[in-house]
């Protein structure tokens, strides 16, 4: 299993892709689905003047997003990784919003027979407490996850023995 939350899922989704068939399956928690846009809002939110940082720190915006477009496209990453994905997020998130959650799931979405690819946005909690204020159905949804690809991992076994 690989589990990436907030920034980690860039790297949770990087090595994913990477390693498609040692991944078993991938959580990601309140992660990011487009670090530039996630990047411009983020710091546009925290001071009104930085509301451009390309323009701002002198960066070309088009060879940044060719660079993002290489080498942090989730869509891309997802469609590379076939295995179960569950996306965990809060509503209540303001560092990352829950629509970043949705694109995960979205993303995931494209991958034909997909085992799993399941979305959980919990009212309750933030950023940094989704843990705490969700552990109970946090936990369940981690069990729920591991035992959906266990019970498809016997049965697929299942099926090459008696083929």
């Amino acid at each position: 299993f690989v589990y990436g939350r907030s920034i980690g899922s860039i790297f949770a989704l990087a090595f994913a892709a990477r390693f498609p068939h040692t991944v078993v399956g991938l959580v990601l928690e309140s992660g990011i689905a487009n670090i530039p846009e996630w990047v411009q809002w983020y710091i546009s939110k925290k001071d009104e003047s930085e509301a451009d940082i390309f323009v701002t720190n002198n960066i070309d915006r088009a060879a940044a997003m060719d660079c993002a477009n290489s080498y942090l496209n989730a869509s891309q990453r997802l469609r590379e990784y076939l295995g179960p994905v569950l996306v965990l997020h809060t509503a209540g998130d303001r560092i990352v919003v829950s629509e970043h959650a949705e694109a995960f799931h979205r993303f995931a979405s494209i991958t034909p027979h997909r085992l799993i690819n399941r979305l959980v946005i919990w009212d309750k909690g933030d950023h940094n407490n989704i843990h705490f204020v969700n552990t109970n159905e946090y936990l369940m949804e981690l069990r729920n996850f591991a035992q959906g690809i266990n019970a498809a991992s016997e049965s697929s076994c299942a099926k090459q023995v008696n083929a």
